[in-house]
């Protein structure tokens, strides 16, 4: 069954109108809304307002908090047409037909004050000066000038002096409660790490006026060297006199405690996400420039070394904004300092460029634009020397053949002109593009946090719960609608990009798969096959890279059924997991022979002919089987992983015609590291420990004791991580001496399908499944958790990453002639939580409910143990009761506290990998991922980062629905059934209460009333 083709709820909702009556959603309410109360009442004074930023802010605050006393907007009367026509201008932007629609007077609570940054005093009236004393009680410093080739005079005169008007303002104002500075989180940007604090800015107030009058002294205005002197470690002006207002804020708050400071530090902010029209954008700054250019075949290259893009949607921002507004007026005391609050996406759910890119050119073929010049394909590049080259002979030469083409037909020429002005700010534009900057933002994320459902939902701004992949979409679609006015539903941009696509077909030459041409007439041994990651590599294998010569799976016979390994194949064979294989090429079995053996035994239990084989014909190994028990005996372990994987490296030096040797570890082999690199660690003990610990483990008949095995595998977590750094240790020391190429793959915890060979297919029980399983079926209702990344990574895209380094190591140890590591994992490429992964399936709940559900599925998130611990027995301990119980009373085996006895006894593990906050880097994996062609990355699909999380959920859910738990497509019956649960849990509990209730009656009239 094609999960990908099921209907999504919206396709449902024929399917449950007639079951919809009953349920009771919640829905967000402005009534029940912490942040509305708090503005409720107030007024107040935004400056701006008829910018980007600022016309979402008006809006947000209007129709998010309806009972706002009234708000005074600082507008230039720049046409002289009186400030009632330019508000009434002003609101007739589309970006306000939500808000009319809602709230149609909605212009009464506003009011238009002339004003401008550059005049005296704001250029403000005595009569509106009054009025803002006597009202205002929360001001919005938005007003800035953002362009970086500004004159100096403007820069420092809007940006500088213009704050230091507003504070001062600020401070005669009678009814004042707070003042918001919105800044900028590039205001120090000469650190690489952004934090929520002031940063020193020494210079006075005095060489700003003198800069301005220098300035102002010559019609070309200061030279660069007066300029550079003036700013000096700051990239350009604009970031100097940011930080220069951070400053004065400062300084305001100091001399008074009357009222609360803010500073508010977006990072780079780009079009909306959801509110008030999903994908708007007000202006063409750099980033939208970028993507509008990319999308319309326009940007051929860039110099781009892969770092980090700190992107936030506007709507996101600005209710991040209204956000810290409502945190800091309810917290703040007179005693406090100014509270900074920085907002961006590079420490909560980094991005990179390059996914971002790959979403658009992957949307070509269905959200082309007819206004497309050719088609979207850039060439990123790591050396500055080919990117100059490619920029000329991608951009100016396609430049000049443009004019040509305008003065032919008798239009001004444009396009050269065009070049030579990107390519005078292309300094600045590979200075932000490639900064690498982390803008820690703690205190927004804790404000967040403080929010209620209703804020939550109504001022969405959690940045950690953002699909970039699905907001790459939005935001093309809203550039095509509101900047380049197509029509949406238009087949003349589908027609157009595919014309285009032809016609480079015509043009370009058949690009063929290196992987595939690398693993052809190869023959492999894998071991590890038939668990979950191996049955993955052996299906893909066989059906990505069909030259393979031959594949060797070693196998023991079957333990319950001693099955001899050639019929256990052919059982193998049946799996649905090759049932895609299967149609694809039907005679695949032929290439796979079984060698019957075991890693726990001598000499991997191989015969002398199958040994031979293997020693003549094999060139890979894939070394992938492991015991991955925590709890298992210690000799069991060690003698399957260390020895085991000795013994397979002896078998490898032994092969005539071996190239590679993969072991396949996991990153967690030295978890007590936080930060685990694509490095070599030392080893946690020598061979000598391994042989003494089974020793050991043998001659004491219980095996040896918890204390014993923690001293002897010190910093390890328990005996499986100990093993895999032992093993580690083994293949490096192996590397040494080999003549063929050896890696390791650190893979992090692997997951369910997303897309191959069957969507959202999971072939075994771990962790994170039960974990999911367990909120999805309504058994667990409490976690300890503390919002940090979990490192799951798909299975498909864990054994393409496996198939795409081992086709790379081949090349790299042809240059460097030793061992390699490559890390695979999400935690520092495309980040998602335990909470993140919840509340992406909230929506779809209804829709997808299952059959064997046995309570309502809420989870309630803490980082307090001791109210996890109170939650565990409560919600967790007296339901086991009750269940065994019922099964007792039908005459069932009771089993459920049994299972809640296991849990908690495991807890400890659940809390260590839980919350373990590790960060896998994985810059050489990446590199591998650039490395491979267009045809490489569609067939061996593993960029994490490009990994879309929400759809993701519900494919995982639905694939567990389907594979573990064998249920039927049945939603309405699943329904059904589960609001019966819901029935007669809520029967149960309210006699409960009763019962209760009857119970204290009785035992206070007994006590009172005697």
């Amino acid at each position: 069954m094609d999960l990908e083709k099921m209907p999504r709820r919206g396709q449902l909702d024929e399917l449950y109108e007639r079951l919809d009556d009953d349920l009771e959603r919640k829905l967000p309410r402005i009534e029940d809304s912490e942040i509305a109360k708090f503005f409720a009442g107030k007024t107040l004074f935004v400056t701006g307002a008829t910018g980007f930023m600022g016309k979402c802010l008006v809006e947000k605050l209007l129709r998010g908090c309806p009972q706002l006393r009234h708000m005074f907007i600082l507008m230039r009367d720049r046409k002289n047409e009186g400030m009632r026509l330019a508000l009434s201008k002003y609101f007739a932007h589309p970006i306000f037909g939500p808000l009319r629609k809602v709230y149609p007077n909605f212009e009464e609570k506003v009011t238009a004050v002339k004003g401008d940054l550059l005049a005296e005093d704001l250029g403000i009236s005595q009569e509106d000066r009054d009025r803002l004393v006597n009202e205002v009680n929360i001001v919005y410093h938005n007003a800035a000038n953002v362009k970086f080739d500004a004159r100096v005079k403007v820069s420092l005169t809007v940006n500088v002096l213009g704050t230091k008007c507003m504070l001062d303002l600020a401070e005669e104002c009678k009814r004042m409660e707070l003042f918001m500075y919105i800044s900028s989180a590039y205001s120090h940007c000469y650190r690489k790490e952004i934090d929520e604090t002031f940063y020193a800015m020494p210079d006075s107030l005095d060489r700003v006026y003198e800069a301005i009058r220098r300035d102002d002294a010559t019609e070309s205005g200061m030279s660069e060297e007066e300029i550079d002197a003036l700013r000096g470690k700051f990239p350009n002006v604009y970031t100097y006199t940011k930080a220069f207002s951070e400053e004065l804020v400062r300084r305001c708050a100091e001399r008074q405690s009357k009222f609360a400071f803010g500073i508010y530090r977006p990072s780079i902010v780009i079009s909306s996400y959801r509110e008030p029209l999903a994908g708007w954008c007000g202006n063409t700054n750099g980033p939208v420039y970028f993507f509008l250019a990319v999308g319309l075949g326009v940007i051929r290259t860039g110099y781009y070394l892969d770092t980090p893009m700190d992107f936030i949607p506007v709507d996101m921002t600005i209710n991040a904004l209204i956000a810290v507004t409502w945190d800091l007026g309810t917290r703040w005391k007179p005693t406090d300092k100014p509270s900074i609050y920085n907002y961006g996406s590079t420490t909560t759910n980094l991005v990179h460029l390059r996914p971002l890119y790959d979403n658009i050119k992957n949307d070509g073929p269905t959200e082309g634009s007819a206004k497309a010049v050719w088609m979207n394909a850039v060439t990123p590049c790591r050396s500055l020397y080919l990117f100059w080259v490619l920029h000329v002979l991608l951009h100016f030469i396609p430049a000049c053949l443009g004019d040509m083409a305008l003065m032919a037909m008798g239009r001004k020429a444009m396009f050269v002109s065009i070049f030579f002005r990107v390519t005078k700010q292309m300094d600045k534009i590979i200075y932000f593009g490639n900064g690498d900057w982390r803008i820690h933002c703690p205190e927004t994320m804790q404000a967040v946090d403080r929010m209620n459902y209703d804020d939550r939902e109504l001022f969405y701004c959690d940045i950690r719960n953002l699909s970039w992949v699905h907001y790459v979409f939005i935001m093309w679609r809203g550039m095509r609608r509101f900047i380049l006015k197509e029509d949406l539903d238009s087949k003349a941009g589908h027609e157009i990009y595919e014309r285009m696509n032809d016609d480079l077909e015509y043009e370009l030459p058949h690009m063929d798969s290196e992987i595939q041409k690398f693993y052809t007439d190869k023959t492999l041994l894998v071991t590890g096959a038939t668990g979950f990651m191996g049955k993955c590599l052996v299906e893909k294998l066989l059906r990505s890279c069909p030259g393979i010569k031959h594949m060797y799976i070693m196998m023991r016979e079957g333990t319950k059924d001693k099955l001899p390994v050639d019929q256990r194949l052919k059982k193998y064979f049946k799996n649905q997991i090759f049932d895609l294989m299967r149609k694809e090429h039907p005679n695949f079995e032929e290439k796979v022979t079984a060698i019957k053996g075991d890693l726990f035994e001598v000499n991997l239990g191989l015969s002398d002919e199958d040994r031979s084989i293997i020693v003549n014909e094999t060139n890979i190994i894939f070394h992938n089987a492991a015991n991955v028990k925590f709890d298992i005996k210690v000799n069991v372990s060690l003698r399957t992983n260390v020895l085991g994987t000795k013994q397979m490296l002896d078998l490898a030096e032994d092969c005539e015609n071996l190239e590679i040797f993969m072991y396949v570890s996991t990153a967690y082999s030295h978890c007590y590291k936080k930060r685990i690199d694509e490095e070599f660690y030392p080893p946690p003990g020598d061979m000598k420990l391994v042989d003494d610990m089974i020793k050991a483990d043998f001659e004491i008949e219980q095996g040896l004791s918890g204390p014993t095995l923690k001293m002897l595998i010190g910093d390890h977590p328990n005996i499986y991580t100990f093993t895999k750094a032992m093993s580690e240790d083994l293949v490096y020391r192996c590397s040494k001496r080999s003549r063929f190429a050896v890696g390791i793959y650190r893979p992090a915890i692997v997951v369910s399908s997303a897309k191959e060979p069957l969507v959202g297919w999971c072939g075994n029980w771990n962790g994170p499944v039960v974990i999911v399983l367990g909120c999805g079926l309504g058994a667990f209702h409490a976690s300890y958790h503390h919002c940090y990344p979990m490192d799951y990574i798909p299975v498909d895209y864990t054994i393409n990453a496996l198939i795409a380094i081992t086709w790379d190591l081949n090349e790299r140890w042809k240059a460097e002639n030793k061992a390699v590591i490559y890390n695979y994992g999400s935690s520092t490429t495309n980040p998602v939580s335990l909470r993140d992964m919840y509340y992406f399936t909230k929506y779809e709940r209804d829709s997808e409910r299952s059959r064997n559900a046995v309570s309502k599925d809420f989870i309630i998130f803490t980082s307090h143990e001791w109210y996890f611990w109170f939650l565990h027995w409560t919600l967790h301990f007296i339901p086991a009761c009750m269940g065994d119980l019922a099964l007792l009373a039908t005459g069932r085996k009771p089993v459920l506290l049994s299972i809640f006895w296991k849990a908690t006894r495991n807890m400890d593990k659940v809390d260590y990998f839980g919350n373990g906050n590790w960060r896998i880097h994985m810059p050489r994996t990446l590199k591998v991922i650039e490395k491979m062609n267009p045809v490489d990355k569609d067939i061996f699909f593993c960029d994490i980062r490009a990994h879309d999380w929400e759809h993701y959920m519900l494919t995982m859910w639905r694939g567990l629905k389907l594979y573990l738990l064998k249920e039927p497509f049945d939603p309405v019956n699943a329904l059904k059934r589960y609001r019966l649960i819901l029935t007669v849990q809520y029967t149960v509990m309210a006699l409960l209460l009763l019962g209760l209730y009857c119970f204290v009656t009785k035992l206070y009239d007994a006590v009172y009333n005697r």
